[in-house]
């Protein structure tokens, strides 16, 4: 049963690398995207001290939220691109019925303001068009 298992945690682990290999690619020179993410999250209830649902548990109040978020990126080069994203964004609106409680300790959660802007790029070393030439296989760090 062991040997099962390992078996298919290490499939799965394979075929998620594979899976995400296309997060290897760049856009190609003088391309640009811009994504715009809207969200809208909400939740009308919480889980007791039991572990059971409760639509009206201490500090699970019903919240609602709308989050705009905001990505920029462009192709320098056809094996560089830059992007500033921003993401969650800004919370445009918020509503909330109760106090937020974290074991003995409560407060009133604050959903306004605004998530950092993040600024990066994604440099492909080994890829069709970049550095190091290889059809079969993609390699890109993303400092950011």
């Amino acid at each position: 049963m062991k040997k099962i298992t390992l078996m298919a945690l290490a499939c799965l682990l394979l075929a998620g690398s594979f899976t995400f290999a296309d997060d290897a690619n760049v856009l190609p020179a003088g391309v640009g995207r811009f994504y715009v993410a809207n969200t809208y999250a909400f939740a009308n209830g919480g889980y007791d001290v039991d572990g059971d649902f409760d639509e009206y548990a201490d500090g699970a109040g019903a919240f609602k939220v709308y989050n705009l978020g905001l990505a920029l990126e462009y192709g320098v080069t056809d094996w560089i691109s830059a992007a500033v994203q921003w993401a969650p964004g800004v919370n445009l609106w918020n509503d909330r019925d109760a106090l937020l409680v974290v074991g003995p300790v409560s407060a009133e959660t604050n959903l306004d303001g605004m998530a950092d802007i993040f600024a990066g790029a994604k440099i492909q070393i080994v890829g069709e068009n970049a550095p190091v030439q290889n059809t079969m296989v993609r390699f890109a760090v993303a400092p950011g």
